[in-house]
């Protein structure tokens, strides 16, 4: 028996409650430093420019919504791989992973603009629920998001794909000449900071487990431990 990726997670949903929870994005492995990038280009060009970098490494331009301050946001989307599973002796399900980028795109002063990429996994199409306060993205799958934390899923969800991405694109214009290399410093400093906070959450789980003593439901806490790898 062939079912879906979203039958599978209908019977894991159904097979026990899991906890909602925000998933990693691209911004939450780089920080800000590595998200964000001012373009020696208007708006009209580095639009261009991003649309053919990301149709490159196979996301193409979804959409695109101006903004009241002259920008616009685009979205690219498209996938990366396929993963086929077998639970049980007669039931395999095939699931398509990939990635939504949101590219933020505002003038700055003539001939100028600055870019703040967010990008989402995604699972048969659907987007992992990120946070990333301040932007706006499109919608998500909440489901998806409960059972993210799922062995065979954190290593194609957890965001550290899609931060690839938009590393090798920033990595790319800068080459081309066509923004400043990025402050190392303050990159390390951020990644410092959030391993930092990763940490101190990590503690929060691990305490609040410890006073639990159903094994279920102690597990179900630990799932989502930070690793605090990146």
């Amino acid at each position: 028996m062939k079912a879906s990726f979203i039958t599978a997670l209908a019977l894991a949903l159904g097979a026990c409650t899991g906890t909602f929870h925000f998933v990693p994005s691209s911004r939450t492995q780089l920080g800000p430093a590595g998200s964000e990038l001012d373009l020696q280009r208007p708006v009209p060009t580095a639009a261009l420019e991003l649309t053919q970098l990301f149709s490159q490494r196979g996301f193409t331009l979804v959409d695109q919504v101006p903004t009241a301050r002259g920008g616009v946001v685009l979205k690219f989307k498209g996938p990366r791989s396929t993963v086929t599973e077998t639970r049980g002796k007669h039931l395999t399900f095939s699931t398509q992973y990939g990635s939504a980028f949101y590219a933020f795109l505002e003038p700055r002063g003539e001939g100028a603009s600055h870019v703040a990429v967010v990008g989402r996994a995604t699972a048969d199409g659907y987007e992992v629920c990120t946070a990333d306060p301040g932007f706006e993205l499109g919608p998500c799958n909440r489901d998806l998001s409960t059972v993210v934390t799922d062995e065979q899923l954190s290593g194609e969800l957890d965001g550290h794909a899609e931060a690839e991405t938009v590393h090798g694109v920033f990595s790319e214009l800068q080459l081309q000449g066509l923004a400043p290399p990025t402050d190392r410093t303050e990159q390390a400093a951020e990644q410092a900071a959030d391993r930092v906070r990763c940490m101190q959450r990590r503690q929060e789980i691990w305490d609040q487990a410890r006073r639990i003593e159903n094994p279920r439901a102690r597990a179900n806490v630990l799932r989502a431990l930070p690793t605090c790898d990146s």
